[in-house]
């Protein structure tokens, strides 16, 4: 199910817009410059607060890369709704623009993703 997509600007900033359950959050990926390789690569803010990280992901195939995306808010566990987990692929023909789906996170996709390895 698609929920957005994200496009990289002249200065090479990762911004766009996401659905997130009820809402749509006009997005900025930061980078974290983490070292560690199972770390977020960037936090994403929405309205000036961290909504999520991304994860720099290697398809299993070896054919290409992606972004895992977690969103979570302390709102959303008081009233019981679980993290949302997306996921953002290049969109072919373009330069910088990734498509934003929606995956069930227990299926295993033929095209060498796998959401199963997300932080949990």
């Amino acid at each position: 199910m698609h929920h957005g997509e994200i496009i990289t600007t002249p200065d090479g900033r990762l911004v766009g817009s996401i659905k997130l359950y009820k809402d749509t959050a006009d997005v900025e990926f930061i980078p974290t410059n983490n070292t560690n390789e199972k770390a977020p690569t960037h936090a994403i803010m929405a309205g000036g607060a961290q909504s999520g990280d991304a994860f720099a992901m290697q398809r299993k195939n070896g054919t290409g890369s992606f972004f895992g995306l977690k969103f979570d808010s302390p709102n959303w566990e008081r009233l019981g709704i679980p993290p949302l987990h997306l996921s953002a692929f290049p969109r072919e023909g373009t330069d910088g623009a990734y498509d934003v789906v929606w995956k069930r996170k227990k299926e295993r996709q033929n095209d060498g993703s796998d959401m199963n390895d997300l932080p949990q």
